[in-house]
């Protein structure tokens, strides 16, 4: 379940980012590997963030490791959300970058089957990771 407020009994155990990729109208969403948690489903770049880094810096580097993306200019700060599931925690920290250039994107296949650019309303049709639907929402309030 994901909350825009720290419940009172949250106790994550790491944090997460993710970027939303812009070109043009469309964001970059890639598709789960097929053995991967939540199979086939749609995301966007992102992970865990490691120890001593920033969460920009983890959004950064998992954008290039994901897509082969190495971004030049600025990422935004959206929002952080906290997520609960069973078992565990964890604080979801969610970027916005622009690329001028509609990149070449070199997804690795161990983590993800396809990329596509879609835009958000496409995106909202596509069989998304679970909460990525409200993610787009609290990262583009007016153009849904």
């Amino acid at each position: 379940m994901l909350y825009h407020e720290q419940p009172e009994d949250f106790h994550p155990k790491f944090d997460v980012v993710g970027c939303f990729v812009e070109h043009d109208d469309k964001i970059l969403l890639l598709q789960r590997a097929t053995h991967k948690s939540e199979p086939g489903t749609w995301v966007i770049p992102g992970g865990k963030v490691d120890p001593g880094e920033t969460r920009e810096q983890a959004a950064r580097r998992e954008l290039l490791e994901e897509t082969g993306i190495a971004l030049d200019g600025g990422i935004e700060f959206v929002a952080s959300v906290f997520v609960k599931f069973s078992t565990y925690h964890f604080t979801y920290n969610m970027f916005r970058t622009r690329v001028k250039d509609q990149p070449k994107v070199t997804h690795n296949p161990d983590e993800h089957g396809h990329a596509r650019w879609v835009t958000r309303k496409e995106a909202l049709a596509m069989e998304l990771i679970l909460d990525l639907d409200a993610c787009l929402a609290i990262a583009y309030p007016d153009q849904l």
